[in-house]
């Protein structure tokens, strides 16, 4: 039954292709792309005369029916994780072409096949953190490394401060107040509990 309506589609698409083609006063649009750019690109209008300089029999269209057959959204997410499976090691080699692997958007597909519209929020796109607030060993530190040297305790380092009391300063040194210092030298802005 499915390879008979294949062949049915076929055949009615492959009709409409050659109404179009001989048609004595319809003007196609072909897009035309200059290989390697894709940037660089236009629309060219196709006149009957310049359609016949080629004879249909010469153009070898093939309808693949194959393209009518119905994939459930699990099936696509199979063959787009298999492909992404296949790619990711390859990114150190298509980096320098300009090739990276776009996370937000496989996210966002992932979310839209599987309707589960909070996938794409587990993921949230924001701006790099920059190498000054990185910690030890490439982690985000606890104040973001922005204490300005000081050495940044936290549990079993001995420190006296504890880690509410290093927020309340960096919050007070980001605000203009006197973290640590005498009250009365700048108004405090911030009060931590």
């Amino acid at each position: 039954m499915l390879d008979t309506t294949l062949t049915f589609i076929q055949s009615v698409v492959s009709a409409y292709l050659w109404l179009h083609y001989h048609h004595p006063y319809e003007v196609l649009e072909a897009p035309y792309q200059v290989e390697g750019y894709p940037a660089m690109s236009t629309i060219r209008e196709v006149t009957p005369q310049e359609r016949y300089e080629v004879p249909w029999d010469r153009l070898e269209l093939r309808v693949d029916p194959f393209a009518a057959q119905h994939q459930t959204p699990q099936q696509k997410m199979a063959f787009v994780n298999a492909i992404v499976d296949r790619m990711i090691p390859l990114t150190p080699i298509l980096a320098p072409q300009g090739v990276f692997f776009d996370a937000p958007f496989y996210t966002n597909l992932m979310a839209k096949w599987s309707d589960t519209p909070e996938l794409s929020q587990i993921f949230a796109v924001r701006a790099p953190m920059p190498q000054q607030m990185q910690g030890e060993g490439g982690t985000p530190g606890l104040l973001g490394g922005m204490m300005g040297g000081q050495e940044q305790g936290g549990a079993g380092t001995g420190s006296e401060k504890s880690d509410a009391g290093q927020d309340e300063a960096l919050i007070q040194k980001l605000l203009g107040g006197s973290p640590g210092g005498d009250p009365n030298a700048s108004p405090s802005l911030v009060s931590m509990p």
